[in-house]
């Protein structure tokens, strides 16, 4: 399922954000003076994107933001980005299609999506290999 078609689609993707987390333990001892914070690794990465789509109609506006959540079945395996102009690709591993919310304003639908999964690269090899 392609979730931003790009400009040509008028599906125009916007306020990208990304955010990158490790699973940190805090250990912390008793009258220690200071905790002590442990780096477990397992990255975890955020993204969060907007795409607005213009429509011929009101009505059709609306009922593509009606439809749309129930037609994602779920994103669970990998997210393909590719970027404009340059058509240069980049993978999400093991990505997860958290929150989508869509509304319409006219005959503009807008969608929320929040995607949660490991490292992008744009190398696809790290696909098959489960322990990069």
């Amino acid at each position: 399922m392609v979730l931003a078609a790009g400009n040509d689609a008028k599906e125009n993707p916007f306020d990208l954000k990304i955010f990158g987390q490790r699973n940190v333990q805090i250990a912390e001892t008793v009258r220690g003076t200071e905790a002590k914070a442990i780096d477990r690794g397992n990255l975890q990465i955020t993204i969060e994107f907007k795409v607005s789509k213009k429509y011929d109609s009101v009505e059709s506006a609306q009922i593509h933001s009606l439809k749309h959540s129930s037609e994602l079945t779920g994103l669970q395996s990998y997210l393909t980005l590719i970027g404009e102009p340059s058509n240069t690709t980049y993978y999400m591993h093991n990505a997860v299609l958290v929150t989508v919310q869509s509304s319409a304003s006219g005959n503009t639908s807008l969608h929320y999506y929040k995607i949660t999964g490991g490292r992008i690269t744009n190398n696809m090899e790290f696909l098959y290999d489960n322990n990069k």
